[in-house]
């Protein structure tokens, strides 16, 4: 923001609005890390991606309409995700796969209030703002613990900034395409992200994917590509823009 202080100025009705975002995905942070704590790695995977399924269910409860053909995609979607992240066999604990639904069901309120917000608010003054409220919202939660504060060694320290500045660039990036492309297809083509962990672990790690994953990120490519045959989305988009 030193480069871009022109973006710190904000009328209290766009201010409020991104609290509303910040607010949302900070609750939804604490709900994903309880729940990461309970579950195996895929199966939470698993579950958290089910998030542009309750953004489809939010828009269209607000009055968006939606063709079969944008549904259709979410099915394709929500398969080769299934395929990716299949969880192995195991005891499922009920209270950590709860916690990872309703985590998914408030990243997707976040996108659809996002997509609201930005309507009205640059993506770089949006993230300023939402960002900083998801750290406050996280940093009550802590605070209002009654459990003494363990000591962080230096490399965890490493991992913590890593991880915050990964997280507000991801944000910026995301704020940036939901401006463009609108709820639905953000959320959608936020799902590659899964993929492009596993080839990152592949090339990187030494780990080796399966022909199911294979086949279920093809998928996921396969959905993005139709993005540009999906005409439903893009009237609803136009037709927000002219709102």
């Amino acid at each position: 923001m030193i480069l871009w202080r022109d973006q710190i100025p904000i009328s209290w009705r766009d201010g409020v609005g991104c609290l509303a975002v910040g607010a949302v995905n900070g609750f939804g942070s604490l709900l994903y890390y309880s729940s990461l704590s309970r579950l195996d790695a895929s199966r939470a995977a698993l579950l958290n991606t089910l998030y542009p399924m309750w953004v489809v269910l939010f828009l269209f409860a607000a009055g968006q309409a939606l063709t079969r053909f944008t549904l259709a995609r979410l099915g394709l979607s929500m398969f080769g995700t299934y395929l990716l992240t299949r969880a192995g066999p195991g005891e499922v604990d009920l209270l950590g796969v709860t916690l990872m639904i309703a985590s998914a069901a408030t990243y997707g309120w976040h996108i659809v209030l996002g997509q609201w917000v930005l309507a009205d608010v640059p993506s770089r003054k949006a993230t300023l703002y939402i960002v900083s409220t998801m750290a406050c919202v996280v940093g009550l939660a802590r605070g209002l613990q009654t459990e003494p504060l363990e000591p962080v060694t230096a490399i965890g320290w490493h991992a913590i900034l890593a991880l915050g500045l990964t997280t507000a660039l991801s944000r910026l990036a995301m704020f940036a395409g939901l401006e463009q492309l609108g709820g639905i297809e953000t959320a959608l083509t936020s799902l590659l992200e899964l993929l492009a962990s596993l080839l990152l672990a592949f090339f990187l790690l030494g780990e080796r994917l399966t022909v199911g994953q294979w086949f279920g990120g093809a998928l996921l490519v396969i959905s993005l590509a139709l993005m540009t045959r999906d005409r439903g989305a893009r009237l609803a988009k136009g037709r927000e823009s002219l709102e």
